[in-house]
């Protein structure tokens, strides 16, 4: 399977018409089902929001807080992540 699968194959896989001439998801598609459940279900996983969503490039700690509607705190976890390396660092790898 070299093909990615998109957005746009995803969908096409969920809202397939049975026709494959010519389908972007001809070569990940089976008409089973089984992979268009899985790509409906995909689709929805990519549309939830995500942790470093709108976060600036720079940030690579994200601290994450659960509370109740009254506003008393039920938890919390932190996230790191690494940031990628600066030209500059990946010659110097070389070097």
């Amino acid at each position: 399977m070299n093909e990615e699968l998109t957005n746009e194959v995803l969908e096409v896989m969920v809202n397939c018409d049975g026709e494959c001439v010519g389908c972007p998801a001809q070569s990940v598609c089976d008409t089973v089902g089984i992979k268009r459940s899985l790509a409906a279900t995909l689709l929805e996983e990519r549309a939830k929001p995500k942790v470093w969503d709108g976060a600036p490039e720079w940030a690579n700690i994200v601290d994450v807080y659960w509370s109740d509607k009254m506003g008393a705190e039920l938890g919390n976890n932190r996230y790191t992540r690494e940031l990628p390396k600066t030209r500059i660092d990946e010659i110097a790898d070389e070097v």
